[in-house]
Formats: structure tokens, sequence, C-alpha cells
């Protein structure tokens, strides 16, 4: 891909989301099937798959509908918002691809997933933890614009399903957290385990005042 200015550059956006939702069902592909069951992906993804199911599910309830269809993966819901916005790619203000929520989001998980999945193809040093990383520093950005996409929408749900997204990406990075105080990691390695444990922390309290902003909101309206 050019490093030049793109003549239409929400492509670039939509290229990065499809390649996270690609490599997610990549993983999907490769370990959630019978005979990886037990191995340390499997499990990881099947925790993955839980929460997302159990969100479904209260959604649902809070909603009284179903929201998604059973099934239905992040990648299908995440392909019918960006239709949606890519009718509209210059309208910065209602574009959550421009964000800058999602624009942070996004540059910390371009800075550890990448070196998450290395470690973990190296092998050896506690590598269900690194895989853990690598696939939730994938889901954060995704939930995080599923959220956002939700917030600016005019459809009075949608701030209730933001509710729930941006509190998926929090539930996502304290994942992160949590695995990387399980990995054994050397001198030169801890100038990006601040980054990414500063980056998490910062992350979590943005969405924490988002939420707060939200929920604000949403008691006046009542």
């Amino acid at each position: 891909m050019s490093s030049d200015a793109p003549e239409f550059p929400w492509m670039f956006y939509r290229d990065e989301i499809d390649l996270a939702g690609d490599t997610i069902d990549d993983l999907y592909e490769q370990f959630f099937v019978k005979e990886k069951e037990g191995c340390f992906e499997y499990l990881v993804l099947h925790e993955h798959m839980q929460t997302e199911a159990l969100s479904d599910e209260r959604l649902s309830a809070l909603m009284g509908m179903q929201v998604f269809l059973h099934g239905s993966s992040t990648k299908q819901k995440l392909t019918q918002q960006w239709n949606t916005q890519e009718q509209f790619p210059h309208d910065a203000e209602q574009d959550p691809r421009l964000h800058p929520l999602y624009q942070q989001a996004k540059a910390w998980s371009e800075m550890v997933s990448p070196f998450a999945k290395r470690l973990y193809e190296q092998g050896g040093r506690s590598i269900e933890h690194l895989f853990r990383v690598y696939l939730y520093s994938l889901c954060i950005p995704m939930k995080i614009f599923m959220g956002v996409d939700e917030e600016i929408q005019e459809d009075p749900s949608g701030p209730k399903i933001a509710l729930e997204e941006f509190d998926l990406a929090i539930t996502y990075l304290r994942r992160v957290l949590e695995s990387l105080t399980h990995i054994p990691f050397h001198v030169d390695e801890f100038d990006w385990l601040h980054l990414c444990r500063s980056g998490a922390h910062e992350l979590i309290s943005h969405l924490s005042q988002t939420i707060e902003s939200l929920q604000g909101r949403g008691s006046r309206l009542v």
C-alpha cells in the first residue's frame, strides 16, 4: 500500500478494521475446532466467544428484542457499520474512524499486537498469555469503533449499545493487563511493556469518562 496520501483516505481505515477482523476469523478457524479442545488457544477463544455472547444477551434483555442474530460475528456487525459510514466519508464529526478515542485505540493496537504475535510465535515463555494479549489487542479497536458509531447515531438505542461496547473494550483491556503480569519479559522488552501498560490504562481512563458522560446523558433524558 502506498505511503502517499490516498485519494479516498477512509478506505485505509476500512482496510485496517477488515484485516483485524480477518485475523480474528483466521484464529477461530485454526484453533476453535473440536480437535483443538483443551489447547490454550481454544480456551482463550472460548473465553472471548462467551463474553461476546453474554454481551448480546444483556443487550437483548435490556432492549426487549434480539439485538444480534445468534452466531453473528463481530466482523459481520462491523461490515454493516462500515457500509453505513461510507455513505458520508467526509463528515469527520459523524465518522467514528476519525474519532480520537478510536484513533488512540488503533495506534495502541498497532504497537501491541505485532509484538505480542511475534513473541507468541517464538514459543516458550507464557505463550498462552501472549496469545491472549494478541487476540484482545486486535479486538479492542473494533469494540471502540462500534461504540463510537452507536454513540453518534440518532437512534434512541444507540447509547445503550455504545455503553455495552465500551464496557467490553475495558474488559478486554483489563485482560491484556492481567496477562502481562504472567509473562516474564526480557530487559530489552521493558520499554514496550511500559508503553503497552500505560496505553491500556489511558484507554481505560478515557473509556470510563466516556461511559460516565453517556450515563449522565441518559439520566437527563429519562
